[in-house]
């Protein structure tokens, strides 16, 4: 199976001696030549390329630029092609607004012991149950016991759902 590529730069004899060598191998394809921002978006949906080689300094865009917005644009093209599942940024918050529990329907902060409001503090910047346990001078099953009592007293499934409470009480920084 080849790889398909996209070249993408406004120099003529830069891009033709390129696209000649990368022709040369047996296992790519180059699909398109093109010299400018508004051409890779004309064509990229077309040629459909498994790799796009960008000159930065395009003349009618910043080549960094373009590569966000064909991230943003077609980062779920990829993961669909692969198999796997892609939902947008949009589509995933509704989802995640509907299922998981709302701000107002959480118990307050003020139902938590300090330990446990450690732990959620700790947990809501990305410690691991080991760090938790060497930073607090506790045991990692202690750990796991605060973070058993968090979910039960607040009504939520996961870690990632005690760190969107942690962040939307205020108690660290989004």
């Amino acid at each position: 199976m080849s790889i398909r590529v996209m070249l993408g730069d406004d120099h003529r004899i830069f891009i033709e001696a390129l696209a000649g060598i990368l022709s040369d191998e047996p296992d790519i394809v180059v699909v398109s030549c093109v010299g400018s921002a508004t051409e890779i978006f004309a064509e990229i949906g077309r040629v459909r390329p498994d790799v796009l080689i960008l000159d930065v300094g395009l003349p009618d865009e910043n080549g960094i630029e373009v590569m966000q917005r064909l991230r943003r644009e077609h980062a779920g093209a990829r993961a669909v092609a692969e198999g796997k599942h892609f939902l947008c940024a949009e589509a995933t918050a509704r989802m995640l607004n509907r299922f998981l529990p709302r701000a107002d329907s959480c118990p307050p902060v003020s139902l938590l012991s300090q330990r446990e409001r450690e732990v959620l503090v700790l947990l809501a910047n990305g410690k691991r149950a080991a760090e938790m346990a060497a930073e607090m001078g506790i045991t990692v099953s202690t750990v796991e016991v605060h973070r058993r009592h968090l979910k039960d007293k607040l009504g939520l499934r996961t870690s990632a759902d005690l760190t969107r409470y942690a962040i939307r009480e205020g108690l660290v920084a989004p």
